[in-house]
């Protein structure tokens, strides 16, 4: 009987501190990992709404919006999980039940050890519950990261690529506006051209007065050859 009791309280000992571990060190692990995913997926949307007033097409911020959207709402069910915890304290009634007799100490170890494992077992399942939801929100965070500088990079090069092409517009539409100082060169031949028109003008109008002049030089002597022949 009193190894059988001695075995009792190595047990309490060994199920105690596993409950004591899982109350004081995992469980506030994980709510403290999913305090941090809370914060950062909401500093990812609060980022990438207020990219949205630099202009920034809504588009290339759906992906990572809508994943640490997602992981938030992860994390509040996994938080909601967790309301309920188990201490292993057995309830005082089930101990004043216990016969007075020699085996009364037996049974008050058994009705410890059966209170702590319930508590270990169902703090057991609400850690693996909340694994698996902050492994899940883990995830999304990661692809919400990892698609934020992606976007970022295409962004730039459609930016870059939109600009760059504005500035040969602009050099087409400024290249006639260079051409009017081609006009003050063009000008001299211009008017040289009209300087030579003028003079051959006044070269045709001189060769029509000397043609008239010799034309009439040579009805002269016709019209006194007529003379001489009435004569």
């Amino acid at each position: 009987m009193e190894n059988y009791e001695h075995n009792l309280k190595l047990y309490n000992e060994s199920i105690r501190k596993d409950l004591d571990i899982t109350l004081t060190s995992i469980i506030p692990t994980q709510k403290n990992l999913m305090k941090t995913i809370l914060w950062l997926n909401s500093s990812i949307i609060g980022l990438l709404i207020a990219s949205l007033s630099k202009g920034i097409f809504i588009g290339y911020i759906a992906i990572p919006f809508i994943f640490s959207f997602l992981a938030i709402l992860t994390i509040l069910f996994a938080l909601k999980d967790g309301r309920i915890k188990a201490f292993g304290t057995p309830n005082i009634s089930d101990i004043q039940d216990i016969a007075q007799d020699e085996n009364e100490k037996v049974m008050g170890l058994i009705q410890m050890n059966n209170s702590y494992k319930i508590a270990f077992d169902n703090n057991e399942k609400l850690i693996k519950k909340r694994a698996k939801k902050i492994a899940l929100a883990t995830n999304k965070t990661i692809v919400s990261f990892i698609s934020i500088p992606i976007l970022l990079i295409v962004f730039y090069c459609n930016s870059n690529l939109m600009k760059g092409g504005k500035p040969m517009a602009e050099n087409d539409s400024q290249k006639p506006t260079a051409r009017p100082t081609m006009s003050s060169a063009t000008s001299k031949p211009a008017a040289m051209m009209s300087t030579n028109n003028i003079g051959n003008k006044s070269f045709i109008i001189n060769a029509k007065d000397s043609k008239a002049t010799i034309s009439k030089s040579a009805d002269k002597p016709s019209s006194s050859q007529d003379s001489k022949k009435g004569k």
